[in-house]
């Protein structure tokens, strides 16, 4: 190979990036050989990409690394890679919780990131919409499991998707106990649904002919049952 002694500003050129199938012998001025010769401009636009992103990463290493996350949202391998990066960069990922994950990760002060409920499996964006719009329209923050499924549209939100969202401890800050979740599911899918048809029919008992005073059904109360172990969580 031959050693670039001296650069000459020709103004803007279009350039082409030329691959041969094998080694090849381009011959250049004065009978200078360069062995397996080809443009290589694109080397420049990663160069600076490169520099934009260490930049970022060194000045910014929460924002940084939440935008990282979030577009992987859809890949598990690089959550988890991207998640101990952060554990290295001393940034905590927190987990996903219903009461304040949003659609993606988002930042959470100098040295925090809440997970985002767009990378928890089998949650879909209508399924997520739905959620951000109970939480954030229909009274506020959930106060707890039962709460939660009487205010969502369980059409939406169905079965397939809130047994991983009860298995990656979504619910941990409103009932820590999973397994009393998960057993208890059907039953508060039944009642939240029979409610909701209720409400929709105007449909009331004969006790509430006499005051027009609509009664639901109350919710059915949680078995009394030990949560799952550690490794079983993990």
């Amino acid at each position: 190979m031959v050693k670039i002694i001296k650069r000459q500003y020709l103004g803007k050129k279009s350039v082409y990036d030329i691959g041969v199938a094998k080694d090849h012998n381009f011959m250049i001025a004065n009978g200078l050989v360069a062995a397996n010769c080809f443009n290589k401009s694109h080397s420049t636009a990663y160069a600076y990409i490169t520099y934009q992103t260490a930049y970022l990463k060194a000045n910014y290493p929460v924002e940084y690394m939440t935008a990282l996350l979030t577009a992987s949202s859809d890949n598990q391998e690089k959550i988890e890679k991207y998640r101990e990066t952060c554990q290295k960069m001393s940034i905590e990922v927190a987990p996903p919780d219903i009461n304040n994950s949003q659609k993606d990760f988002t930042p959470a002060g100098n040295n925090k990131i809440i997970f985002g409920l767009s990378a928890v499996r089998n949650l879909g964006e209508a399924a997520i919409e739905n959620i951000l719009q109970a939480r954030e329209e229909a009274g506020g923050k959930f106060t707890s499991f039962t709460d939660f499924v009487e205010r969502i549209d369980l059409r939406v939100v169905n079965r397939r998707a809130l047994d991983p969202m009860i298995y990656s401890g979504v619910f941990d800050s409103v009932n820590p106990n999973r397994k009393q979740l998960i057993d208890s599911l059907d039953k508060l899918i039944s009642w939240a649904q029979k409610k909701a048809k209720d409400k929709a029919i105007g449909q009331t008992n004969l006790f509430d002919m006499e005051d027009q005073t609509v009664v639901f059904e109350a919710a059915p109360s949680l078995p009394e049952v030990e949560d799952l172990c550690l490794q079983n969580k993990l």
